[in-house]
């Protein structure tokens, strides 16, 4: 089994590239300012010039691509000519050429730059075969508007294909909203740190859409359209809310197009087509040492949380009084009942000692607004408290969900593990450890990147019987104690892990070895191209011959004699019931829509039934109905998105991933799997494996095992 990650390999024709276009890179004058935000690039894909691309990443340079052939040195006098360009030194302008590696002397243009640039390329063209998939090349970068979703009256998504210097293909995404939209936000603003926000982002870029094909062009000052606040955009978040497209969705051709799986098989088809005479793509594969499954979760069975409720009440504490917070803590009472009947309920607006308590509060923003005292309390390790905020709490429909009800009660018994110090939600015991874990994450610090700096950090130490102790360290300089060992490992992991394409989260200990955990923007990817062929079949129409009422009905006549004749009087009664709907339609043509929802209504949407009418027709007649969802197609298709998947790649470093349970896996998977690395600090073992089984767990996220082990969790709830 081989996994596929968004790490690319690239193989460049650099005589290729060289023969077919021209490159420039440009010195950014302001001192001290970057290329973000100005006008000058874009102007080059425009006004005469038609640069077939312009990239600004970071630092003092930019780089602009033209189709040859092209006079370079008459570019140069007339980019240097322009109005734009006239202050700029002599050599601000230059040209340059692509090269398979760096070369600081000429000011080549390689590596993720030059493969960066060639994608933003594809802005220039105009793709018959994906006439929805257009770019756009805005300020330096890449970014797909078409087909993401998410369009209101007042804003667009954008889906931004960037290469980081590892050569990680990422697609994150922004909204882009109008200028009109924020402005009437900045009217109403209260929050004075937002309105500081929204007057910076009203000096971002501005765009408008060009064309009918979805494109943004920036627009600049001189442009007739720059006064229009309702025609531009601008890009800027909503108010608490983030952008976000669902990783992957099978439930139809056209919704997994608009996920993100979707735009990385349909942007990376169009580079293998459009680019191939200047760069080969690989996505690289990854063999797992280890596949854990999932283990049956014990947390969601029948009186599971009231067994480790173990006869403490649950207090529900109104800190609001009103009759919103009422009506939940009325919502809460039944729905606690449903999940731990045993356990009891009961009610008042102050905390109880003796019980797990769950407080109603308001959010923050509310008691910001309202200039009120904020009841958020943190844990001290005394009091169990869980807070529910009124605000979220309640669905759509103004009820509570019962995964909701059911997170909050295992939310509450970690703070009681906590304020008891013994794991009991998780049997320590069973991994038979002859030695004290410790594991620790970083407290306060201060500084970016290079110049981050640790000033505590917490740890807790787990013995083998489960009981566990908590600690808090501060960094002493000069000190050189077990805990001042692990807070310099820390700042050394921080340092660094920025120019890793990854961030720090913690570290691992036993016997003096540590291991250090990271997250990567390495994501895992499901087989994309198997995946669209699939449901390209299940949307595509009927076959001759196969697709009015009576020809459909012959099928399943002939379907009705090949089962078994007790099966076939168990089941006359709907399959003659689905006959006669569509003899009822004779020589009408039915589409696939139409039969899926006959077979779901007649035959039913689960059951042996229905499976094996739909297994009938896909076998015996090529039709296929629906995306297959057993086993056999999750380990075929969906392999890098299931269970934890272990990676041993030396003595000193491995790495792993955390993702769903393969077995009934929705057609909607909200987030990509990221990779996790795991490193030995210098002279240690790595000691990862051993603890796996400690993220085969369902109480620390919802319906959903934990991404790193769940230790972590109790570190973070005990600040």
């Amino acid at each position: 089994m081989q996994i596929t990650t968004n790490k690319m390999l690239a193989e460049f024709d650099i005589g290729a590239i060289n023969r077919d276009f021209a490159f420039l890179r440009i010195r950014r004058q302001d001192k001290g300012k970057n290329w973000y935000g100005a006008q000058l690039l874009d102007r080059l894909l425009r006004e005469g010039f038609n640069a077939a691309a312009v990239l600004y990443r970071y630092s003092a340079y930019a780089y602009v691509m033209f189709k040859k052939p092209v006079d370079t040195y008459a570019l140069l006098e007339r980019i240097r000519s322009h109005s734009a360009f006239r202050e700029f030194e002599d050599g601000a302008v230059e040209p340059c050429a692509a090269r398979a590696s760096k070369d600081e002397e000429n000011g080549a243009v390689c590596g993720a730059w030059l493969l960066q640039i060639l994608f933003n390329s594809l802005a220039s063209s105009r793709s018959e075969k994906y006439p929805e998939l257009h770019f756009s090349n805005l300020t330096g970068s890449l970014v797909l508007i078409e087909n993401t979703g998410r369009r209101t009256a007042d804003s667009l998504q954008g889906a931004e294909i960037i290469v980081t210097n590892g050569f990680l293909l990422h697609i994150p995404v922004h909204r882009y909203r109008k200028r009109a939209s924020i402005l009437r936000e900045l009217k109403h603003v209260t929050d004075e740190k937002r309105r500081k926000t929204l007057d910076n982002i009203l000096e971002r870029p501005q765009y408008a859409v060009h064309g009918g094909r979805g494109v943004l062009r920036r627009v600049f000052d001189d442009d007739t359209e720059s006064k229009d606040n309702a025609k531009l955009y601008i890009r800027c978040g909503e108010y608490r809310k983030r952008a976000s497209v669902p990783f992957l969705d099978f439930s139809g051709r056209e919704r997994f197009a608009a996920s993100r799986a979707g735009i990385y098989q349909r942007f990376l088809e169009r580079v293998r087509d459009e680019l191939a005479a200047y760069v080969k793509i690989t996505l690289v594969p990854k063999e797992p040492s280890e596949v854990r499954a999932f283990s049956g979760w014990k947390m969601n069975k029948p009186g599971y949380l009231d067994e480790l409720a173990e006869g403490d009440a649950f207090h529900i504490a109104d800190r609001i009084g009103n009759a919103a917070s009422g009506k939940l803590a009325a919502g809460l009472k039944k729905t606690f009942s449903r999940v731990c009947a045993h356990t009891p309920v009961t009610e008042g607006k102050e905390d109880r000692p003796d019980a797990l308590n769950f407080r109603i509060v308001h959010n923050a923003p509310w008691y910001e607004e309202h200039g009120e005292h904020d009841e958020y309390l943190p844990f001290e390790g005394v009091a169990v408290r869980q807070h529910l905020t009124l605000e979220e709490m309640l669905d759509e429909k103004e009820s509570l969900s019962l995964p909701a009800v059911r997170t909050i009660i295992k939310e509450a018994l970690i703070k009681r593990d906590l304020q008891r110090g013994r794991i009991t939600l998780f049997d320590w015991t069973a991994l038979r450890f002859p030695d004290e874990w410790i594991f620790g994450i970083a407290g306060e610090t201060r500084g970016m990147g290079k110049k981050r700096e640790v000033l505590d950090a917490r740890f807790m130490i787990v013995k083998p019987d489960g009981a566990f102790e908590m600690k808090r360290v501060p960094a002493r300089i000069g000190l050189e104690d077990e805990y001042q060992r692990y807070i310099l490992t820390m700042q050394e992991a921080l340092a660094t892990d920025w120019t890793k394409d990854r961030v720090f989260e913690g570290l691992v200990a036993r016997n003096g070895s540590v291991n250090c955990i990271y997250r990567s923007e390495e994501i895992t990817l499901p087989d994309l191209d198997g995946i669209a062929r699939i449901l390209d079949e299940a949307g595509d129409e009927l076959p001759e011959g196969k697709k009015t009422g009576s020809e459909l009905a012959a099928l399943l006549v002939k379907f009705q004699k090949g089962i078994a004749l007790s099966a076939e009087g168990k089941h006359s009664g709907r399959i003659e019931s689905l006959k006669r709907t569509l003899l009822d339609r004779d020589t009408e043509t039915i589409t696939k829509k139409e039969l899926r929802r006959n077979i779901n209504e007649h035959l039913g949407k689960t059951g042996m039934l229905p499976q094996a009418f739909r297994r009938y027709l896909l076998d015996e007649h090529g039709i296929r109905l629906v995306f297959p969802r057993s086993r056999e197609s999750v380990e075929r298709l969906l392999p890098a998105l299931c269970e934890i998947k272990y990676f041993e790649e030396g003595k000193n470093r491995a790495c792993y991933f955390v993702g769903e349970k393969g077995q009934g896996i929705k057609r909607t998977v909200k987030s990509a799997c990221h990779i996790r690395e795991v490193e030995a600090v210098e002279g240690s073992d790595l000691l990862f494996r051993d603890i796996l089984p400690t993220m085969d767990v369902d109480f620390v996220r919802t319906g959903q095992s934990t991404v790193v082990p769940f230790v972590f969790k109790y570190l973070r709830e005990r600040k």
